[in-house]
């Protein structure tokens, strides 16, 4: 198994889908270690934000040493989306497992208390019932898993467009960064006939 990995790692689609991986695994074991806990609801589930950002800086600092020490915007910003598509895909599946599985009444004990703090606060019952029908109908996990995926997509999206500016290493002038990357600065070959 861990030949397979590292020959998969050769490339770049590859080498990223197995950080994300690892940085969604990471977020797997934190978050349902801090549910098992009974901490689900702690400012504590931010700390996936750091780890999973760690991850993706360490993975494509990783790919641009094993790929000549120099990387450019464009394929730093591309090694991290695909990052992000691994990650997203199998947190995906993970909310989908975790509730349906693992805390099929999660939602509804949530719900429960969102409706205590709309009664504490003096609301309605109309205004009530009617807050707490719309909240059920996006509370369903296919829904929550579709929101966590596009969601996910956007956030380290965008997150990861500063992690790729910090994170490039533009060659120097004239260096020749293969046949994998645009050639800087481009070549004026003729065509052969």
């Amino acid at each position: 198994m861990l030949s397979t990995i590292f020959a998969a790692m050769k490339s770049k689609f590859g080498h990223a889908t197995v950080y994300g991986l690892i940085g969604a695994m990471a977020v797997i074991i934190l978050s349902l270690t801090l549910y098992l806990v009974d901490m689900n609801n702690s400012a504590l589930n931010y700390l996936s934000y750091p780890v999973i950002i760690g991850i993706a800086v360490y993975g494509v600092k990783k790919w641009r040493e094993d790929n000549g020490g120099y990387l450019k915007f464009g394929p730093t910003y591309s090694h991290l989306i695909i990052q992000t598509l691994g990650y997203s895909v199998l947190i995906t599946i993970w909310t989908l497992i975790f509730m349906q599985v693992i805390a099929p009444g999660l939602m509804e004990d949530q719900l429960l208390i969102q409706q205590a703090k709309m009664e504490e606060e003096g609301m309605e019952p109309a205004q009530i019932e009617m807050a707490m029908s719309m909240a059920r109908k996006f509370s369903n996990p296919g829904f929550i898993a579709i929101a966590a995926l596009i969601g996910n997509m956007l956030v380290f999206g965008v997150i990861h467009l500063i992690v790729a500016a910090i994170v490039k290493k533009d060659p120097p002038i004239g260096y020749d960064l293969g046949e994998q990357f645009q050639q800087f600065p481009p070549q004026n070959n003729p065509p052969q006939a």
